[in-house]
């Protein structure tokens, strides 16, 4: 909790439940589904006890709240050390990897990413499919992240001709750009800030994409900035800048 606060992050519920005497996580989580002060779900998960309930539960959650689970014991020494504090059978991982994923439960590695995986889903919803565009001022950025999204299951698709002429007809992007995916804005220019926004108004109501990753190198950072996070941010979530 100390590292989260340190990052900046704002818990409205926090609960140690224990050996779970009287009350579990699927009470917890049940709870937290409706609270209206919590915007994402982190659990720390040694040993769940009631697994139907939990995916139902947890099934029912996802579908408007993410909820985002460390399940630790996932080695034999993990697994010895949970049980030598609290007394729980852990359970094989794979066997809760599994559930978490029919159930929508995004699972993390380790506290860290934790952390960094539901402060990220606090601040907008899952995407709302696989396809990501990226709008960027960097090409060698562009082509490593490419590789990322690709290796972690998303696509990167190239945008139709319709869509292309689109972002060039509506000037969401300069006449020397270009608009497959990533739709990229060349060198620095003041017009910058409108073609981020411009560019990624249209990807997001268009139905061939289901999220935008901004890429912003030195100028690109300076000129549009965090007015253009923010702006966008209250009508179209579905952002991640980096």
């Amino acid at each position: 909790m100390s590292s989260g606060l340190g990052q900046g992050i704002y818990f409205s519920k926090f609960f140690s439940i224990g050996n779970k005497v009287d009350i579990d996580e699927n009470d917890l989580l049940e709870y937290l589904g409706e609270d209206p002060e919590t915007r994402a779900i982190i659990l720390y998960v040694e040993q769940i006890r009631n697994g139907r309930r939990f995916m139902d539960t947890a099934r029912r959650i996802t579908s408007h709240k993410p909820v985002v689970a460390l399940k630790i014991g996932r080695t034999s020494s993990g697994a010895r050390a949970s049980a030598s504090h609290t007394g729980a059978i852990v359970g094989t991982h794979a066997v809760y990897e599994a559930a978490f994923r029919q159930c929508g439960v995004i699972s993390a590695r380790t506290s860290r990413e934790l952390l960094d995986m539901a402060k990220a889903l606090s601040l907008q919803p899952p995407l709302r499919g696989k396809r990501v565009a990226m709008i960027t001022d960097s090409g060698a950025q562009w082509a490593e992240l490419a590789d990322l999204l690709d290796q972690n299951g998303l696509e990167v698709p190239e945008l139709s001709p319709d869509l292309q002429k689109q972002l060039f007809a509506t000037e969401a992007l300069p006449a020397y750009g270009s608009a497959r995916n990533p739709v990229d804005l060349g060198a620095a220019s003041p017009m910058y800030r409108e073609w981020y926004f411009r560019s990624a108004k249209i990807l997001l109501e268009s139905d061939e994409i289901d999220g935008v990753i901004f890429i912003m190198i030195g100028a690109a950072m300076e000129m549009a900035g965090p007015q253009l996070i923010k702006g966008i941010g209250k009508s179209y979530p579905l952002m991640t800048c980096l």
